[in-house]
């Protein structure tokens, strides 16, 4: 049902529950979408936690091996944002000092 869904704006967030060449097409726009953007903020943070509790499973379904596959990715780029916004605030906080 979800792959039938039109690819839009609005329909991004459930496009990347979806599997397979939906769930691809659904993170690619999705890191497509600018730094800062609310929505790709809150799919990315969403989908970092995701990540890590399939990384943390033991005896992966294939279907959940493709979902780690297809959010690698995503989680890669939320995970360097997330570093650096945390040196920024750090050479910040130093420098108010």
């Amino acid at each position: 049902m979800i792959d039938q869904l039109p690819i839009t704006r609005q329909t991004l967030w459930l496009r990347v529950l979806g599997k397979g060449e939906t769930q691809r097409q659904a993170v690619s726009e999705l890191e497509k979408l600018p730094a800062g953007e609310p929505l790709r903020e809150e799919i990315l943070e969403l989908m970092a936690k995701w990540h890590i509790s399939l990384q943390k499973s033991e005896n992966l379904t294939q279907e959940a091996q493709e979902l780690l596959m297809n959010l690698s990715s995503a989680y890669l780029q939320w995970r360097e944002e997330t570093l650096q916004q945390g040196r920024q605030q750090g050479r910040q906080e130093g420098t108010l000092d």
